[in-house]
Formats: structure tokens, C-alpha cells, sequence
């Protein structure tokens, strides 16, 4: 009787035991469902967020394919996380729709690679033609400034009277002195002011292009990165692409 009651002990504990881990396995099977929506949601913002952009205005400016390159390597964690989350599991728990879905977004991982390559090079095209619009723009500015400056130099040698010579200190801030040195203490502040902007111009074009390099440099490190991280995601993802999976 003893042995017969433990048996039956036994038998609940196990039916207990089999009854929890189906428990178990249900919650487990509800979680993976539940990770592989939160993946499809940041794959639907992430690719939003790219189809605003690429319909944008802003794609006659000259630094367009800088702003995608800028903005793509931005959205690689939201789209990493987005496709990690939804291959999560693999096959299992799926609905039937789901198997035909990942096979397009694994080939859609090796497009996306792709397309972080194709960009770093039109991404150096974009910073090479504004680094020349800002160092066009610094040039027209610091011509006309000495443009200006020659202005009042030829106006200096045709002045006679004190007035017209205060009139012209007045003009590029110097201060009045004797009357006697006030022409030499114009020209002297004029000849200044043309090597102050003459060096001011080398250091703003240099800093220019340091960084725009500087830019160009980390986001193609990003793209390069986000090529590889796409690609190896593609790799890892064949069972999704296999026929008889479909």
C-alpha cells in the first residue's frame, strides 16, 4: 500500500511538473510573438523615417546624398535592432504570413548593404561640392571686404582736407591722433586689416576642410560598419531564404 501510494505521489508530481512547463513553454511561446512585433514596428519607423527623406525636396541641393549618408548611418540601430528582434526564434513560433515576410526582408538586408557602399562615395562627392560652396562663399566675402579697404585707400590719396580724413578714420575704426599722423596711422590700419583678412581666410578654409574630412571620415567608417552588420545579417538568415521554408 505504501509503494502504491508513492507511486501515485510520483504521478502528480509529474503531471504537476508536465503541466507547468506547458505553462511555461506558452509564455515563452507569447514573449517570442511579442519580440518579433516590437522588431517588425522598429523595421515600419526605420523604413518611414527613409521614405520621407528620400522623398524630400532637398535632393536638388548639392549636399543631399551627404544628409541621406548622414541619416541612414543614423538609423542603423533602429534597423540592426529591428531586424535582430524579428528573426529572433528563427521559424518558431510563426504565423504563416511571417515565413514569406522574413525571406524578403533577409534579401532586403543584402540591398541595404549594398546601398551603405554605394553611398560613401556619392557622400565624398556631396562634402567635396559644399567644402567649395563654403570656401566660394569665404572668398566672395573676404574680396569684398578688401575690395572696401582699397576703396578708402584711393579715397586716402586724393584726401587734402582734416575732415575728409576723420570722415575716413571714422569709416575703419581708427582712432583719432594728430592731425599731422592721421593719414599714416589710416593706411597703416588699412594695410593691417588686408593681412588680418588675408590670414583669416587661409584658417577658415582650412578648418573648412578639416572638417568636412573629419565628417565624411566617421560616416563612412559608419556606413562600412552598417554594410558589414547587414551583410553578416544576411549571412546568418539563410534558413529564412530557403525554398522549402517558403
Amino acid at each position: 500500500m505504501a509503494n502504491f501510494s508513492n507511486k501515485k505521489s510520483d504521478r502528480i508530481r509529474n503531471l504537476q511538473v508536465n503541466d507547468e512547463l506547458k505553462l511555461f513553454n506558452l509564455s515563452i511561446y507569447r514573449s517570442v510573438a511579442l519580440i518579433h512585433w516590437v522588431g517588425y514596428g522598429l523595421l515600419v519607423f526605420g523604413f518611414l523615417d527613409i521614405f520621407f527623406l528620400l522623398i524630400s525636396p532637398s535632393w536638388v541641393t548639392p549636399g543631399w546624398f551627404l544628409l541621406v549618408l548622414e541619416q541612414y548611418v543614423a538609423f542603423v540601430p533602429v534597423l540592426l535592432i529591428g531586424f535582430g528582434l524579428a528573426f529572433f526564434g528563427e521559424l518558431k513560433p510563426r504565423i504563416y504570413w511571417e515565413v514569406f515576410v522574413l525571406r524578403w526582408l533577409s534579401w532586403l538586408m543584402l540591398i541595404l548593404s549594398a546601398i551603405f557602399l554605394i553611398l560613401i562615395p556619392l557622400g565624398i562627392y556631396s562634402t567635396i561640392q559644399l567644402a567649395n560652396q563654403s570656401e566660394q562663399a569665404i572668398t566672395q566675402k573676404d574680396q569684398y571686404d578688401l575690395v572696401r579697404l582699397e576703396t578708402v585707400q584711393q579715397k586716402l590719396s586724393k584726401s587734402k582736407s582734416l575732415a575728409e580724413l576723420r570722415i575716413l578714420s571714422q569709416a575703419i575704426g581708427v582712432e583719432e591722433s594728430q592731425d599731422e599722423n592721421l593719414k599714416q596711422a589710416i593706411d597703416r590700419r588699412i594695410e593691417s586689416q588686408k593681412k588680418i583678412i588675408k590670414s583669416d581666410a587661409k584658417s577658415k578654409i582650412t578648418l573648412t576642410r578639416f572638417r568636412s574630412f573629419k565628417k565624411i571620415f566617421k560616416l563612412s567608417i559608419g556606413a562600412i560598419l552598417a554594410s558589414l552588420a547587414h551583410f553578416l545579417l544576411w549571412k546568418n538568415t539563410l534558413w529564412a531564404r530557403q525554398s522549402e521554408n517558403i
